[in-house]
């Protein structure tokens, strides 16, 4: 149909996927009463997932090369909203901030405060030029038309690293899932995942993005909410999680601390204090690791994308208040995960005898040593009975458990928060289905950021610059099934932890794509060339600091080798995202002595004119 836009019927897309997403829970919920296996009704959520990605593939379907790249700018800025919120609740936010809060207490607000700042700034300085512009690509943006072959590869080549770094760490998440709700391997839960995300950007690119972050944010949102506002009224009587947590939880805990305290059977770094200050960060290093993630957020390429879709700067602008909105609701909700899961484990186990455990609580063994769940410690051990519980502590069968003896394992606590709120299956199901699709609709975006970058900045600009629109369309979905593939492969076989890969994507982005939209943006005298020099020289650096505090020289990380990286009299130790930070310094001192030696160049020049005509 001529002129006809997918995004003229977006409110009656987004409803027929919550009301779908409810008919598929209520079926479950039905094979849960008539006692279907778990893995079945985990096994039905999972495919809901993926006929998602398959209805937005056909749906989004399109020949035009210039929508697969782009698509039209006919949405509105809620929904494009949705869309960014979407791409900003990536599967690290949905599984392991509520482990940070648990672990790091106000260092969790380091994240809290980076992201909301980021996407302010995105709003602010970049939203309203994307808006506006027709490039499809970031590279491309920041050099358009005219622009040498070397300044394009370079942006290029940084843009798909920063991408790629990022898209390992939803790559990494999704292998936990998949073990650990699914009893699928990881490598295969990867390839599953990474291969239904592929085949609707294959049909659709950006169109069918576009349309599955819309439709996913929705269903994120009742995923994550349902089972915590559920909890919420159980523990406090008050259904909203954020302001429950802190008057009915929280007071709880503290009161439990003190008594513990009082009592002589914990002491003041044994107990849980959600409101501890100076626990990873501390003075300046909060203050760069927050500025950092700021930086990162408001260039990300993924997100940056969708105001394409947008006909108008204002447009723009007000797209991202909604996505700012959106991405608040579930940033505010999550410490209290981690203070109702703490409360659970002081009710249930503090004070029990072991031989109890079997009867008071016996949930206990299936997130330790007999479920696949590595959630829980007994006396620094994965238990599986009250036999091994015993012998762990190294004590009898009536020896009371204290507050030492019990530890649990923040990178799980997502996805063990509702076993260990003693929920219904039903609602663990639907919390896992949330996170699996958090991870599904950055995993998407990454790819085809790219396979856009790859196509449009280096083979159409670079190797075949004349090329007919249907090889490139063809070349778009080669790249695309192609990085999807090596990029299964390499994070596969990649030595760096999650946390250590995103802290990466974290510094190189703020490092050099982010002072590089500033200066393309709102520095008019950056000249083409010294913005590739400012780019080319932040990144490398960044990089090689980032080698050698996560590496080493080696190249083997956690060898002991790895240098700590500080700046004499402000801070001992550099945090990993704040080398991103001392790279955008290094941009604009680039720069400015760049700028400095033209200046003194043209002088040298004007002299020697003056002296051979005077």
């Amino acid at each position: 149909m001529t002129g006809y836009s997918p995004f003229s019927v977006s409110t009656s897309l987004i409803a027929m996927f919550v009301v779908s997403f409810c008919l598929v829970t209520l079926f479950a919920g039905i094979l849960q009463q008539i006692g279907a296996p778990f893995i079945y009704i985990s096994l039905l959520l999972l495919a809901f997932v993926v006929g998602l990605y398959l209805f937005t593939g056909l749906f989004g379907k399109t020949m035009r090369y210039s929508t697969f790249q782009g698509s039209d700018k006919q949405s509105k800025p809620i929904f494009t909203g949705l869309m960014i919120a979407a791409g900003v609740l990536s599967g690290g936010m949905y599984l392991l901030h509520a482990g940070i809060v648990y672990s790091q207490g106000t260092d969790y607000l380091v994240l809290f405060f980076g992201i909301t700042l980021g996407l302010a700034l995105c709003v602010v300085l970049f939203a309203a030029s994307f808006a506006r512009k027709t490039e499809a690509t970031l590279a491309s943006f920041l050099f358009p038309k005219g622009s040498s072959k070397l300044a394009v590869g370079m942006a290029s080549v940084i843009v798909v690293i920063c991408s790629f770094l990022l898209l390992a760490t939803q790559i990494s998440l999704i292998a936990l899932f998949m073990e650990n709700f699914y009893g699928i391997t990881a490598l295969n839960g990867t390839i599953l995942v990474v291969f239904i995300a592929t085949i609707s950007l294959v049909m659709g690119g950006m169109q069918s993005l576009s349309i599955v972050r819309m439709m996913a944010y929705p269903v994120i949102g009742i995923a994550f909410f349902v089972p915590l506002i559920w909890v919420s009224y159980t523990f406090t009587g008050n259904p909203v999680p954020q302001l429950a947590f802190g008057e009915g939880a929280l007071d709880s805990i503290l009161e439990i601390d003190r008594e513990m305290l009082n009592a002589g059977i914990a002491t003041q770094q044994e107990i849980f204090n959600p409101v501890a200050e100076g626990q990873v960060y501390s003075g300046l290093n909060y203050f760069t690791t927050l500025v950092s993630i700021a930086f990162a957020f408001a260039a990300t390429p993924h997100l940056l994308q969708h105001f394409t879709s947008l006909k108008k700067g204002r447009e723009a602008r007000r797209s991202g208040i909604w996505a700012m909105g959106f991405v608040l609701a579930v940033l505010t909700a999550i410490p209290a995960i981690a203070v109702f899961a703490k409360l659970d484990l002081y009710t249930s186990l503090l004070g029990l005898q072991l031989d109890d455990l079997q009867v008071e609580a016996p949930w206990i063994f299936d997130v330790s040593g007999r479920g696949n769940l590595p959630l829980i410690t007994i006396c620094g051990n994965f238990v599986s009975n009250v036999a091994e519980a015993v012998a762990a502590c190294g004590k009898t069968g009536s020896y009371f458990l204290s507050l030492s003896d019990i530890r649990a394992n923040p990178d799980y606590l997502m996805l063990s928060f509702a076993i260990l709120s003693n929920l219904p299956q039903l609602l663990t199901v639907i919390l896992v289905t949330g996170a699996v699709l958090a991870v599904c609709t950055t995993i998407d975006g990454l790819l085809l950021v790219m396979a856009n970058t790859i196509t449009t900045d280096v083979y159409n600009r670079i190797i075949r610059p004349k090329s007919p629109p249907g090889v490139k369309l063809f070349m778009n979905r080669f790249f695309l099934v192609s990085t999807a593939i090596v990029s299964v492969l390499i994070v596969h076989y990649l030595p760096l932890s999650t946390q250590q890969l995103f802290a990466s994507t974290i510094a190189l982005t703020a490092a050099s794509l982010f002072p590089a939209l500033l200066c393309r943006i709102w520095v008019s005298w950056v000249t083409n060339t010294q913005l590739a020099v400012c780019m080319a020289f932040s990144f490398l650096l960044t990089a090689v600091l980032l080698w050698l505090v996560l590496l080493g020289l080696d190249a083997v990380p956690n060898s002991g080798d790895e240098i700590a990286f500080g700046i004499p009299v402000l801070m001992n130790t550099v945090t990993d995202q704040s080398l991103g930070l001392i790279g955008f310094i290094l941009f604009f001192i680039t720069l400015i002595l760049l700028k400095g030696w033209n200046h003194f160049r043209g002088g040298l020049q004007k002299r020697d004119v003056a002296d051979a005509t005077g």
